[in-house]
């Protein structure tokens, strides 16, 4: 991903190093922020805005790509500075990640129990309608956009431990998360050819809110009633101390921990690079 990233780099700072400045202003930052020299959007009598910019683009977030996602984004002008996009996002499952299991083992492995995390399968979608705002054209140049997003992700973890009887037990946890965000993005959307764009997403803020579940359950009796006690403990724990308030409730019986969870905060939606085609 790293040398996917320089490479686009390299071919957007060659063009610009080319280009023919026909049009208003001098240097990079100026023709990049207004869309304008040989980034600006072709006139080749296709169906377009009153300035000559096609109205829709499809795009692939290429960033995404490097963690597992696949996102897709159609955007459409609606007004001389205005567009509507919409992007769908479903990850793929992250069962070959070792980094996400090598830092629970260790965990785990400091501890007294016997207890092996296998490989986690991670899938989900995510919806993200966005309304953009260009000072200069639409769907050209810089670009505000408020937005709303649905996320939707399971967990499925295989673990291994041994009980109180030194009987080895094998199972699985099971979560689900759900999250509604609202947020305010920027960028820039400008065009490297006749039909190809390219749009760089600065990243924005936002404020989110999820519900969560977490579940394992088991056939038969594995907790003793210490082991109760110490999970509950331990729970408690946890939502006291965490950064933010967290509405944790949970349920611990013999052979099962099922975990509630409800909590909102702030937080930061990352840049990205994405590759699209207009017409």
């Amino acid at each position: 991903m790293r040398k996917l990233l320089c490479f686009l780099t390299l071919i957007f700072l060659t063009a610009q190093a080319n280009a023919q400045n026909d049009y208003p202003g001098t240097g990079i930052i100026y023709r990049i922020f207004n869309g304008d020299g040989y980034m600006r959007p072709g006139l080749d009598g296709g169906r377009e805005t009153n300035d000559g910019v096609k109205p829709n683009a499809i795009k692939l977030n290429l960033t995404a790509l490097g963690f597992n996602n696949i996102a897709i984004q159609y955007e459409r002008a609606i007004a001389r500075k205005f567009s509507f996009s919409l992007q769908g996002r479903y990850t793929i499952d992250l069962g070959t990640q070792d980094a996400l299991t090598d830092p629970l083992n260790d965990f785990l492995e400091a501890g007294d129990d016997s207890t092996t995390v296998g490989f986690p399968k991670l899938s989900g979608f995510a919806i993200t309608p966005e309304f953009r705002w260009y000072p200069k054209q639409t769907m050209k140049g810089f670009y505000l956009g408020p937005y709303f997003r649905y996320r939707s992700n399971t967990v499925k973890l295989p673990f291994d431990f041994y009980d109180t009887s030194d009987m080895l037990v094998s199972n699985e946890l099971k979560g689900t998360i759900s999250t509604v965000i609202f947020g305010l993005g920027m960028g820039v959307h400008t065009a490297i050819g006749k039909r190809i764009s390219l749009d760089l997403y600065f990243g924005g803020v936002q404020f989110g809110s999820s519900v969560g579940n977490l579940k394992y359950e088991a056939d038969v009796a594995v907790f003793s009633p210490i082991d109760q006690q110490e999970i509950r403990d331990g729970l408690k724990s946890f939502r006291d101390d965490f950064v933010i308030p967290l509405g944790i409730e949970y349920e611990v019986t013999d052979r099962k921990v099922d975990i509630e969870s409800r909590f909102s905060s702030p937080g930061i939606r990352f840049g990205s690079i994405s590759l699209g085609y207009r017409f």
